[in-house]
């Protein structure tokens, strides 16, 4: 069965993952297209509304969407991005935003420009300062909990 022709428009005009999630601040919204969106694979869903008598009626199922600051050690600075709840989860699994990015597919990322930047932005600053971000790491945890913590 064919859904009718206005929902299809009404559906259609909140198909841009780039509308989804709370309001941006009115300084922001001109440049909405240049916020990176890392949605891990979520997407817009369709389905239905099933009442007690057995009624369907069709909506829309949207991802959890948020606005963010992810930090990246590996450019020394805090990404502005957009970002799934199913990502926030993967960032924290993979232990930061750095390796969240390392690790992830490019399948996942998909095809917005300003998120495959940073992605590379960071592969190449990651390959240049890996060493001084472990050492780092390695010193703090020294000085906290002594020689053999860290090795």
């Amino acid at each position: 069965m064919k859904p009718h022709s206005l929902l299809v428009k009404r559906i259609s005009a909140h198909c841009d993952v780039k509308t989804l999630g709370p309001d941006l601040p009115q300084a922001l919204k001109a440049y909405r297209n240049y916020i990176p969106t890392f949605m891990h694979g979520k997407r817009i869903t369709f389905g239905h509304n099933v009442s007690e008598n057995g009624n369907r009626t069709r909506r829309v199922f949207a991802p959890n969407v948020h606005y963010a600051y992810l930090y990246s050690r590996a450019l020394n600075l805090n990404v502005y991005c957009r970002v799934s709840s199913e990502t926030l989860r993967r960032v924290d699994e993979a232990g930061g935003f750095d390796e969240y990015l390392l690790k992830v597919s490019d399948r996942l990322i998909g095809d917005d420009w300003a998120a495959n930047m940073i992605k590379n932005r960071v592969r190449k600053a990651w390959a240049e300062k890996k060493d001084e971000i472990f050492k780092e790491e390695r010193d703090v945890l020294e000085r906290n909990y002594g020689e053999n913590y860290a090795k």
